[in-house]
């Protein structure tokens, strides 16, 4: 997997992170962001980690602004709770690839 294969899911976790934050406070989110982050849930399938996301780059970009965010020098003091939440889905993801059986478990047959 190239670097920037990397790159995509880390800005659609990024992109998540807030989504979840807003989710708990205020009952919604942007519909075209929590649409894009569904269906690369629902791709079991793609040609390029890029179409997992829907093909195109910007459709990721919020998760690139945010993670370029996140990283910078106040970061921490602007994003607690969302640093918290991509960090607690970043070990979710890890747990999920550590058991292959629930991986199975959720695909189709």
């Amino acid at each position: 997997m190239s670097q920037i294969d990397r790159l995509y899911p880390l800005c659609a976790l990024a992109m998540a992170a807030p989504q979840v934050d807003r989710l708990a406070n205020t009952g919604m989110v942007p519909y075209d962001e929590f649409a894009l982050l569904i269906q690369s849930t629902l791709t079991l399938s793609a040609e390029t980690t890029l179409d997992i996301y829907g093909g195109d780059i910007e459709g990721l970009r919020p998760g690139s602004k945010i993670l370029r965010e996140m990283l910078g020098r106040s970061g921490n003091r602007k994003y607690p709770d969302v640093i918290r939440y991509f960090i607690s889905l970043a070990q979710v993801e890890r747990q999920l690839n550590q058991r292959p059986g629930v991986k199975h478990a959720s695909r189709p047959s």
